[in-house]
């Protein structure tokens, strides 16, 4: 009954939604998509939709994360904005790559504790972005600051991950430490646009992430990034999207100064998407190739993973009426191309990649100035359900001034 007068009352509404994660998770982030939520890679997008004010609902320490912020014009053609609480794709790059620890029984890389990745983030605490975005002519440009630091004093202790590498992670003295914790992080990002072309890149600075300990293991564990570095250009033909991208990263981590493990990830991707627009509708399809190498260094053992794929992507955004937008959209990993070479302390396996169908939806409501954006769960449960869970997800407000 709630769900009914819910949809009900979003019908009151009156154009499509465009800026959101919901948005970019519904078409599964299709790389010709443009949305307020790429201004952070592509800071010239904050001068493409004039003033507003957006915020992304989510939990303040877990995933998805609370966010928002907005855009005010400072002169003609050009625009100032600040955005608190989004953390960059980079910064998630690192401490994934921080999570690949020794498996003594085999000297092999394995995912470490499964809370790991989410203790490193939990020191990462109100990160803010600062854009700025302007139009010359044909060209709009735009550079975007990323700046983050935390300090957190606790008594409580934390699992960081298995450094004597046994594969358990309830060892005392050592996994389990003070939570005491301090992070600096921060990068730019900058790029351009015109009518059939469009170049940015994306810079890490510096970033690190300690937590003091006081265990017969030392007095620091800390997660240190490398350069990390993201290059992308994109061409425009007609109905045609040509794009290439590259992206590096790197972590280590360190226990009391003295290196622990190091990991490095490499990935290039080249595709091509074809969109067409007519009556409020675009229809787009496409596919690209993606090759991933992640080199993992430690004092017990080494791994090295080479990973193809050859993904294709399909998807619609349609304005069902004045008010409603909807949206969905399709992807899948073919076996064609696709394979995963590891190797593992000198030894080497090859396997090929096994396709995968991912299938993703949403919806976005308009309320005068206002609009709402969300998934719709249906898509990866396959049922609606009874539950608020299973009904609407990532939602957003946004309003446009």
């Amino acid at each position: 009954m709630k769900k009914t007068m819910l949809i009900a009352a979003l019908t009151m509404a009156a154009a499509p939604a465009f800026a959101s994660k919901a948005r970019l998770n519904a078409l599964q982030n299709a790389e010709h998509i443009s949305d307020i939520q790429r201004t952070f890679d592509r800071p010239y997008e904050a001068a493409m939709y004039g003033e507003y004010a957006t915020v992304e609902f989510g939990s303040p320490t877990g995933t998805p994360n609370a966010e928002g912020g907005f855009v005010r014009q400072m002169g003609e053609g050009s625009y100032l904005g600040l955005y608190l609480g989004h953390n960059p794709e980079a910064l998630n790059k690192v401490i994934t790559a921080s999570q690949l620890t020794v498996d003594q029984s085999n000297a092999g890389l394995k995912a470490s504790a499964a809370g790991s990745a989410a203790v490193w983030r939990s020191s990462l605490e109100a990160p803010l972005n600062i854009f700025y975005a302007s139009k010359a002519g044909d060209i709009t440009w735009g550079a975007n600051l990323f700046y983050l630091t935390s300090n957190k004093k606790s008594t409580s202790t934390v699992v960081v991950g298995d450094f004597n590498n046994n594969g358990n992670t309830t060892d005392p003295g050592e996994e389990v430490s003070a939570a005491n914790r301090k992070a600096n992080v921060a990068g730019v990002s900058f790029g351009a646009t015109a009518a059939n072309w469009e170049a940015d890149a994306t810079v890490g600075l510096m970033g690190k992430d300690q937590f003091e300990v006081s265990t017969a293991l030392g007095t620091e564990i800390a997660l240190e990034s490398n350069m990390n570095l993201v290059l992308r250009g994109a061409y425009k033909m007609d109905t045609l999207y040509f794009y290439g991208k590259y992206s590096m990263a790197g972590a280590k981590v360190k226990v009391t100064g003295a290196e622990d493990r190091k990991v490095d990830l490499n990935e290039a991707a080249v595709g091509i998407i074809d969109s067409r627009k007519k009556d409020g509708v675009e229809f787009f399809y496409g596919a690209s190739y993606v090759m991933t190498n992640v080199k993992g260094n430690s004092l017990v053992g080494d791994n090295k993973t080479e990973v193809t794929k050859l993904p294709v992507i399909v998807g619609v955004e349609a304005e069902a009426n004045s008010w409603l937008v909807l949206r969905g959209s399709l992807t899948q990993n073919l076996g064609l191309l696709g394979t995963t070479k590891t190797t593992t302390a000198g030894t080497a396996g090859e396997s090929d990649s096994l396709g995968s169908t991912t299938v993703a939806a949403g919806a976005g409501m308009k309320f005068g100035k206002f609009t709402v954006d969300t998934t719709l769960k249906a898509a990866t449960t396959g049922t609606i359900g009874s539950d608020g869970a299973n009904f609407l997800g990532d939602a957003s407000l946004t309003y446009l001034f």
